[in-house]
């Protein structure tokens, strides 16, 4: 508890087992020069506190701090002792689970701590015991007494842990005792090899790091770095060769739970100076490379990124490295089409597809000019399309699953009038979310095509979450019982929408029935239908029809007997002809707004 108090995050509970005795004195150092603790060497074994108490109170610490990370190190013998007491842990509250395969002492001569992290057969095998067994995270520690660090990191990985953590302490001897001959720690006349840990072993530490997060195999597990940690240098130090987070012991039994006030205060100097919003932004990832990807998978979803790239190209100094990665992601695409079509044909292209977004293809301001409208399906896209909420004529989970989320948004009353958003990871989120709600509001087909709103989605997500945090801690059971309401419709939800995904669209259904005549037909319809109908293979006569010049259709001329017309446009025709109606193809606008009902009709000439 005094951690959490003092600010850590999260804390590994030590070891939990089979009780031993342990001796004392159980630790030993060794000087720099008379001046620091270089190094720091123990003889514990697992706790000889009984099981019963440790679990009792690691419950009680749970349940005061239920949003820190409380994680127990296990070790046991049997799979049989592994299962019971990662039972055990769960229900006393713990978030996650580490495997102690590293203590070099007293464990490794029954067969675990070392004994374990040395052997990558044995190693997977209790994992894969473990991973069968456990409900919630597992953490895998390796041990540094091995000559290749790797092959029980890939022996972990094969195993599917969901973690691994490393160093532990290095077996060692730090001095003997000139007057009894015994290694320090000297206990009673006698002494042994111990644990090696501290400021010492963190060289050792950070290569075995960068040795695993090189690995094809190893590179995209979290890895949480052990060590040496004394100041927010080595924190960074970690950071930089690919942890993702941090274990810090030594030096707290050296300076107290305090340190990690500096730690934090120091991360965040480092992380502002050098334009770090999270560690993940220097831990290995690299989201310039995947912006200039996006690219060329969807130029349209780029206005999302605008104001979290803008402020890191500003606020970084490396921009040139930046620059270069995004150089990179955009040539991976961009070179095969050039290579492919040709730079003129890629140009045309573009430009066509460009134009047509704006105009031919409609749903945009520039083809639907009506406000109500386009709001209406804004609202709806979001709402009842996007995350699954009631509107009209929708089944009666969606009510169910509205009702659930109205519920967790209005629990931000108790975040403090609203204070989450003070945050500024939160203010770069909300930023990054209007800019692109404005742009697909103004420039993308939101009226026929509810797919723009996917991009939307995660920041619901986000939204709701944090919503059910703040509820969880005023209203747990309440919260839950909704929380698995609101799940189980969605899931409900999702279910009848893949049922009724199954059946033919409109516009397919259409193609169906055209490509059965044998007759050769004139087809007259807007430029989208005569590109999806003749991109399918459908050899007839096309004759777009201009909907923003309905003047020019009226001068459409030259209609043989055999014709068609796709949409609702007979008043562009009933001057001149006869209108006589074919047929109608339908499909559950829910599925797909966009030509979810399709009219068909034949012009027959006026005498």
């Amino acid at each position: 508890m005094k951690a959490y108090d003092a600010g850590w995050g999260g804390a590994v509970w030590k070891t939990l087992g089979m009780p031993t005795i342990n001796v004392s004195s159980r630790y030993a150092s060794t000087n720099y020069r008379n001046t620091r603790i270089s190094g720091f060497s123990n003889i514990e074994l697992i706790s000889d506190r009984p099981l019963e108490d440790n679990l009792r109170e690691m419950k009680e610490v749970t349940k005061r701090f239920p949003d820190h990370a409380t994680i127990a190190s296990l070790m046991v013998d049997t799979r049989e002792q592994w299962i019971d007491i990662i039972k055990r842990v769960e229900d006393a509250g713990a978030k996650g689970i580490e495997l102690n395969f590293g203590c070099p002492h007293g464990m490794c001569e029954r067969g675990m701590g070392s004994a374990v992290g040395q052997d990558p057969v044995a190693l997977k095998t209790i994992v894969e015991w473990v991973m069968d067994a456990a409900n919630i995270p597992v953490i895998t520690k390796l041990s540094p007494n091995i000559s290749h660090i790797v092959d029980p990191g890939i022996a972990a990985v094969e195993a599917k842990t969901d973690a691994i953590s490393l160093i532990n302490t290095i077996k060692s001897i730090v001095g003997i005792d000139l007057d009894t001959y015994a290694p320090y720690p000297v206990v009673d006349g006698k002494g042994s090899n111990g644990g090696y840990c501290g400021p010492a072993v963190k060289p050792i530490a950070l290569h075995m790091l960068k040795e695993l997060k090189q690995h094809p195999q190893i590179q995209h597990m979290p890895i949480c770095g052990i060590g040496g940690i004394e100041n927010w240098r080595d924190v960074v130090e970690y950071i930089l060769l690919g942890a993702t987070s941090v274990q810090v012991c030594t030096a707290i039994m050296h300076y107290g739970f305090g340190i990690v006030r500096e730690m934090e205060a120091g991360l965040v100097k480092f992380m502002n100076e050098k334009g770090y919003q999270t560690i993940y932004d220097f831990a290995g990832n690299d989201p310039y490379f995947l912006t200039g990807l996006l690219f060329g998978t969807r130029l349209s979803y780029v206005p999302i990124l605008i104001i979290p790239l803008a402020y890191r190209i500003m606020k970084n100094t490396n921009k040139i490295k930046l620059i270069y990665s995004f150089t990179i992601g955009l040539c991976i695409w961009f070179i095969p089409f050039l290579y492919i079509s040709g730079f003129e044909n890629l140009l045309h292209v573009a430009s066509n597809q460009t134009v047509g977004h704006f105009r031919d293809f409609g749903g945009t301001i520039f083809s639907e000019l009506d406000w109500y409208k386009r709001f209406s399906y804004f609202i709806q896209s979001i709402w009842a399309d996007g995350l699954g909420g009631y509107w009209s004529s929708r089944a009666f989970p969606t009510f169910i699953t509205s009702a659930c989320m109205i519920f967790f948004l209005y629990q931000f009353r108790y975040s403090g009038s609203w204070s989450w958003l003070k945050n500024r990871k939160y203010k770069l989120i909300i930023a990054s979310l209007i800019i692109y709600l404005v742009w697909i509001f103004l420039f993308q087909n939101i009226i026929y095509k509810s797919r723009h709103i996917l991009p939307v989605l995660p920041f619901a997500i986000i939204l709701i979450t944090l919503a059910y945090k703040y509820s969880r801690n005023h209203k747990p059971i309440l919260s839950n019982i909704i929380a698995t309401t609101l799940l189980f419709n969605l899931l409900l939800i999702t279910y009848t929408l893949t049922i009724q995904h199954k059946g033919s669209t409109a516009i397919s259904q259409l193609y169906t029935y055209l490509s059965k005549t044998n007759e050769s037909l004139d087809i007259i319809s807007i430029p989208l239908i005569n590109y999806y109908l003749k991109s399918h293979g459908l050899k007839q006569n096309y004759i777009d029809i201009n909907i923003q010049n309905p003047e020019q259709s009226n001068q459409i001329n030259n209609i043989s007997k055999n014709n068609i017309v796709i949409g609702e446009f007979k008043k562009l025709f009933e001057k001149k002809y006869m209108i006589i109606p074919d047929t109608i193809f339908y499909h559950n606008p829910y599925m797909n707004r966009m030509w979810s009902k399709i009219d068909t009709y034949h012009l027959v000439q006026k005498d």
